[in-house]
């Protein structure tokens, strides 16, 4: 639905995806049936064999603390015109259950690459975010998420590193990507920075 925004809470909130207009009305409340908010942190849309579908990714690690974390997939819902604010629960179509191999990441930006049916992750605590990625229908329990590779930007910036907590500023807190798979949108607290790749070239050069 074009003209719905469909936005979560993080951790210590319940397990629920919010549908909300572009003035910010909210029209409807979803629960994910089973499902914990341990530390949910970035939210993405996709289409698969024409059906929409939400991927909520319970990727936060703050502490460096947790050793398994989720994706869960749920057809988005259709949300009826009305005053009220529709509730319901959703069930959850699969979960991605992964680990990092290079040991815990707080990640809060998440996308599907739909085209290659791949899911990327951006971690955010470290001064080079490293570019994850798993798979979008897993066939296995649990899976390892490959190393893509080191980010070049962000980066702090000089004036950043001099402001107390600055550095901060230049971490990535999401990330989207285009239908085709060829333009990448990243937000910091700070920038916004796109990015585009032709079709001959991968996300890791």
């Amino acid at each position: 639905d074009d003209n719905l925004l469909w936005v979560i809470n993080d951790s210590g909130n319940p397990a629920a995806l919010f549908a909300i207009t572009p003035n910010g009305r909210v029209r409807g409340k979803f629960i994910l049936a089973g499902t914990p908010n341990d530390d949910w942190e970035d939210l993405a849309s996709f289409t698969l064999d024409q059906i929409p579908y939400l991927l909520i990714a319970d990727t936060g690690d703050n502490m460096a603390g947790r050793t398994h974390f989720a994706l869960y997939v749920v057809e988005e819902p259709e949300v009826m015109e009305g005053l009220q604010v529709q509730e319901g629960t959703l069930p959850v179509k699969w979960r991605i259950q992964f680990a990092y191999p290079d040991g815990p990441r707080d990640c809060e930006a998440a996308a599907v690459d739909v085209p290659r049916k791949r899911v990327l992750l951006l971690s955010k605590h470290s001064r080079s975010p490293v570019l994850y990625e798993l798979p979008l229908l897993p066939d296995a329990a649990e899976v390892k998420a490959t190393v893509i590779g080191p980010a070049s930007i962000p980066r702090p910036t000089p004036e950043d590193v001099r402001q107390p907590y600055g550095f901060s500023w230049s971490r990535p807190t999401a990330m989207d990507l285009s239908t085709d798979g060829s333009r990448l949108v990243l937000l910091t607290y700070k920038h916004a920075y796109a990015f585009v790749k032709p079709p001959e070239q991968s996300w890791r050069s």
